[in-house]
């Protein structure tokens, strides 16, 4: 996993994904009212955050392909929706009745918040090397 801390890997999901899922449901009971699928564990992407953040962190492309490879085999490989043959009853199935995947939904644009907290990460490391006295 990267350098930065999983708050703010959190915070930037939360900002370019929470708000615009159709699961968020803001509780002003909870703390900030976030959504009530994050501390319950009901959300996959909180849920298993170390494990995508280790995923996409692998990969460094320009592509999507290769960060859904390794979701599927770092991620995907784990969760019970997907059997031995690497299908998935939410991703993969037609049915109407059954949820979707909100990892699968929203993977693009949590790989690009996960790259951007690492970019801003490294700029800051990048700086701070850079404000060292030298002797």
């Amino acid at each position: 996993m990267s350098q930065a801390s999983l708050e703010d890997y959190r915070e930037a999901i939360r900002a370019d994904i929470c708000n615009h899922c159709s699961c968020f449901v803001q509780d002003p009971m909870l703390p900030s009212g976030r959504c009530k699928l994050e501390p319950s564990g009901a959300c996959p992407i909180f849920f298993q955050l170390p494990e995508i953040l280790d995923s996409v962190s692998a990969v460094h492309d320009e592509s999507i392909e290769p960060y859904v490879t390794k979701l599927r085999a770092r991620v995907c490989a784990n969760c019970e929706n997907q059997n031995e043959n690497q299908v998935c009853r939410l991703r993969d199935s037609d049915d109407p009745s059954l949820s979707w995947c909100i990892l699968d939904t929203y993977f693009t644009i949590l790989v690009e918040a996960v790259e951007r907290v690492d970019r801003k990460r490294m700029i800051s490391r990048a700086g701070a090397r850079n404000r060292k006295p030298k002797n």
